[in-house]
């Protein structure tokens, strides 16, 4: 279960960074979710 959470943590992690080297602004939350599969905001929160 850890090893799930932590890869779903750099999922998170990855996604912020490209979208702020491709944007120059990180995503919203609701973005993110989209982005790496997660059904709640409260969610990424979490991660």
């Amino acid at each position: 279960m850890a090893k799930v959470a932590k890869n779903k943590q750099m999922a998170v992690l990855n996604y912020i960074h490209k979208q702020v080297e491709d944007h120059g602004y990180p995503p919203t939350v609701r973005e993110i979710c989209s982005a790496v599969g997660l059904s709640s905001t409260s969610t990424v929160h979490g991660h």
